[in-house]
């Protein structure tokens, strides 16, 4: 069975079960078949006669907007690398930074390989991919204030992920985005009738809180989805015309065994303890 998806137009809610994400991976699935290297070699799709009856009509192209809620992962935070250019194995200031344009949902930055860069290909006026970087920000449970957890809409868009954000966090990345969308139609309909996809991937912080002393009765099962729910209900409430894409978790403990030995990337040993002592 494929991941779940919600769709929702104006007031009505569906929940599909796709075997595979045709409308969010169709632009990955035409890269492999067509046998190319660059999404820039697939053909553009056909112009539409008609515009989309409801969700189940859609395609690529027809998304015109696009945001993100989750945490690091979607963040950016330190994903080029943590350890000095001169291999020296002192950290360098990409360890406190989020390189939001290469976001695999949502970075808009030229030549990265992001769901947000294929969508663009097929509608290149498609809004909200976050680009460059910019000094982490951080949002973990309980402990979700303001300077550490300010947004930099210039640069974030509406990837309105945070850093170390659990589930419990989903209402406060939601009060930084859909002011922000709205603000985008200011001056017209479009709120109500261009189509948007969200995608949310969050959970990672949650597994490791729940192993642990801090905030763990946020971290339960029972917690965990009934924040994913408020957050979907939240979305269907103001934000119509959504495609909402809910992405699964993965092992956080397998992501320490495939880079504990990736000494060239990453040398840290404040993170080996985290997760040493979390997982």
């Amino acid at each position: 069975m494929g991941e779940r998806i919600f769709f929702h137009s104006r007031s009505k809610v569906k929940m599909l079960y796709l075997k595979f994400i045709t409308l969010v991976f169709v632009a990955i699935l035409e890269l492999v078949s067509a046998d190319v290297t660059s999404i820039s070699e697939c053909p553009k799709l056909a112009a539409r006669t008609s515009a989309a009856k409801d969700v189940t009509d859609l395609r690529i192209d027809d998304i015109e907007v696009i945001a993100a809620l989750g945490d690091s992962a979607i963040a950016g935070f330190a994903m080029m690398g943590i350890n000095s250019e001169k291999k020296t194995g002192m950290i360098d200031t990409k360890y406190v930074r989020e390189f939001r344009g290469s976001s695999y949902v949502i970075g808009g930055d030229t030549g990265a390989i992001t769901l947000a860069n294929f969508i663009k290909h097929y509608n290149p006026n498609v809004y909200g991919a976050s680009t460059s970087s910019h000094l982490a920000t951080l949002c973990y449970g309980p402990f979700c204030i303001p300077p550490m957890s300010l947004y930099k809409p210039n640069i974030d868009k509406l990837n309105a992920a945070q850093s170390g954000g659990m589930a419990m966090n989903l209402n406060y990345e939601l009060d930084y985005l859909i002011p922000r969308m709205k603000a985008h139609f200011l001056f017209s309909k479009g709120n109500f009738t261009a189509w948007k996809m969200i995608t949310i991937q969050i959970g990672s912080n949650d597994q490791c809180t729940s192993c642990s002393n801090f905030a763990a009765e946020y971290a339960t099962p029972e917690a965990y989805g009934k924040y994913i729910e408020a957050a979907i209900e939240r979305i269907r409430k103001e934000i119509p015309n959504t495609v909402v894409n809910l992405l699964g978790n993965y092992k956080v403990l397998d992501i320490y065994y495939r880079t504990v030995n990736e000494t060239d990337y990453c040398k840290n040993v404040t993170l080996t303890f985290a997760y040493e002592n979390s997982v």
